[in-house]
């Protein structure tokens, strides 16, 4: 049946580059939507996915929207469950 994919945001690490030899092996390259500081704790939004990284973080890799990155997660974060009714938005269809 209908399935969605779920990534915690915490399990997705950015990088300005393709990583090379590492044991994440999902990888995302896409424009930054938007960035957003809540305290110690900063939520980018890059094509559909969430990353939840630190604000030095941000700083230290220049993260801005507009901005070319690679998000990248271990096969071992990634949840398949079941959808309910309605597209993977949430919207009835």
């Amino acid at each position: 049946g209908p399935v969605a994919v779920l990534i915690a945001p915490w399990e997705i690490t950015l990088e300005l580059e393709p990583p090379g030899r590492t044991s994440a092996m999902n990888h995302l390259q896409g424009l930054v939507e938007r960035v957003s500081i809540y305290g110690n704790r900063a939520r980018v939004t890059v094509g559909g996915l969430t990353a939840e990284v630190t604000p030095a973080s941000v700083e230290r890799l220049g993260i801005h929207a507009g901005q070319r990155v690679v998000a990248s997660w271990k096969a071992t974060s990634t949840r398949v469950v079941p959808r309910a009714d309605g597209d993977v938005h949430g919207r009835p269809r």
